[in-house]
């Protein structure tokens, strides 16, 4: 394992990809949560065309400040992608913006996946909640306190999520989903033949909506956009998948 982390260091590199519009209440911690991690790391920020201080808050970090005015997560973290250094980048990590990831999360998500097989695409976690009020811990009991091991799935979140690059390298995000585009994204690699790792091991703290109203809105937009990836990829219905509908 330490010849591992040494390759890692000596020859390879890790390209985050942080996606954010909006994002001045929570992108400097996230930014700072990602600086604070092991290994060699480039930090490739998307401004998803933000109308706040964003900007100006990742001025202050040695990060690739990145511009795309077509709206979506999807068209930004697409462009994220393309500007990837290909030569030296062995794995590609998504992080939502307001995410924090705790220390260590990603040496723990590689060792995962040099564990895993060439089979094994990527490897996420769940988010914990960063409020601990009613909804954020509500929020976490109804997500992923049913899972407790490392379980195959046939898709992850891309809140927390770190990919081989050599297998996602060429596929990119549906820019025609405004939501949901994160498992069309894995549906693509599962039809290849890949498997995804959840491991609970590899939580995040993630900042749940923080009143009701905003919960509502969300989970009403979740319901919309939801089932597009498996009409889209009708072999990846699941008998999870129906019970959620």
């Amino acid at each position: 394992m330490c010849k591992l982390f040494k390759y890692l260091q000596e020859d390879k590199m890790i390209t985050f990809i942080v996606p954010v519009y909006n994002g001045e209440r929570t992108i400097e911690k996230c930014i700072k949560s990602i600086l604070a991690q092991d290994f060699e790391k480039e930090i490739i920020a998307v401004d998803n065309n933000s109308n706040d201080n964003t900007a100006k808050i990742l001025q202050k970090f040695p990060v690739r400040y990145l511009l795309e005015k077509k709206r979506g997560a999807a068209a930004a973290r697409n462009k994220g992608l393309r500007e990837i250094n290909e030569e030296f980048t062995k794995y590609v990590v998504f992080v939502d913006a307001d995410v924090i990831l705790p220390h260590g999360w990603l040496k723990k998500a590689i060792r995962i996946l040099e564990l895993s097989g060439d089979i094994v695409a990527g490897v996420g976690g769940p988010g914990k909640g960063v409020d601990k009020n009613y909804i954020s811990r509500s929020l976490d009991r109804l997500l992923w306190y049913p899972i407790n091991r490392n379980t195959y799935v046939n898709s992850l979140a891309t809140m927390d999520v770190c990919y081989k690059y050599e297998i996602i390298k060429g596929t990119f995000f549906n820019e025609e989903f405004f939501m949901g585009e994160d498992p069309e994204f894995n549906f693509q690699l599962a039809e290849k033949g890949y498997k995804l790792i959840f491991s609970p091991e590899l939580f995040v703290y993630h900042n749940h909506p923080l009143n009701f109203k905003q919960l509502i809105k969300k989970w009403y937009r979740y319901g919309q956009y939801y089932p597009l990836p498996y009409f889209k990829h009708p072999s990846q219905i699941t008998f999870s998948f129906l019970g959620r509908l």
